[in-house]
């Protein structure tokens, strides 16, 4: 159930499928030293909840799904992590240029979600709750899969309850400051508030592309203005291999050679010196 963009070459895809296999291979070998019971299997909402039929089921399965999380609508700090609680293996590849997210499903169970290394924070966000959406969503044959995805992405990192408390149920006009200040609390691009705010009809489409407009003739579309949205890195993996080195589980060698790291390097990290 490998997910693929059309842009990326065979090659491309059979290289990133490899490198994906590892990880999960590297994560599940670890978790093999633990209590099964300890980690998470994902959850996800009833099969009917999922059902796309429409572009507006979007909204409600977001919801849903951040309720069945326990997230709230409040801003979610570290996506990442989020996601890792709930069990999804996300994956950072680094030197692959034809793609900017992938998902997939390892042994049929295992969700597992690919980003480009080296996004803007922002970015990176979007393209994690983008790949989620592909993978939560069964989305009808008259609904495009990918746009359902972009407003999946927008409603799971801020709620349609969290976008009218912050922008009102019809704006005239959206300031860029406004937009730059709601970017830094939620870490959602500002462009990607354009969209929530027309999506939701609190802004017209002509208001909307006047705002793409303005990014575009000052090279925001690419490079968006002002404090950047923190890189995120995932973080359970290296928690849990430290936690095997910890509990003498495997040696800190091993470790370091499942990290692909220079065993000096590893040891530098440690706090606990060993005999």
């Amino acid at each position: 159930a490998y997910r693929k963009r059309l842009a990326a070459s065979a090659k491309s895809l059979q290289s990133m499928r490899a490198k994906a296999k590892e990880w999960v291979e590297k994560c599940l070998g670890i978790e093999s030293l633990f209590p099964e019971s300890r980690f998470p299997k994902i959850k996800l909402p009833n099969n009917e909840d999922r059902k796309i039929g429409e572009m507006s089921n979007v909204e409600g399965l977001a919801v849903s799904l951040r309720k069945l999380w326990n997230l709230g609508v409040d801003p979610i700090e570290n996506l990442t992590e989020a996601l890792e609680d709930q069990g999804v293996k996300i994956v950072i590849l680094e030197g692959e240029k034809e793609f900017d997210g992938l998902s997939c499903w390892a042994n049929e169970k295992i969700p597992v979600i690919l980003v480009k290394k080296g996004l803007p924070g922002d970015r990176q966000r979007s393209d994690l709750a983008h790949e989620l959406g592909h993978l939560v969503m069964k989305v009808s044959p008259k609904v495009d899969e990918e746009k359902a995805a972009y407003r999946f992405s927008g409603a799971f990192l801020v709620p349609a309850e969290m976008v009218y408390r912050e922008l009102g149920r019809k704006r005239s006009k959206i300031d860029l400051g406004e937009l730059h200040m709601l970017k830094r609390k939620y870490g959602m691009s500002m462009q990607q508030w354009v969209f929530r705010a027309k999506d939701l009809s609190i802004i017209s489409e002509s208001q909307a592309r006047d705002l793409f407009h303005k990014f575009r003739a000052k090279g925001w579309n690419r490079n968006e203005p002002g404090e950047q949205v923190p890189i995120e890195e995932p973080g359970r993996f290296k928690r849990l291999i430290l936690q095997a080195v910890t509990e003498r589980l495997i040696s800190p060698v091993r470790a370091a050679e499942i990290l692909n790291e220079p065993f000096d390097q590893f040891r530098n990290s440690l706090q606990v010196q060993f005999a």
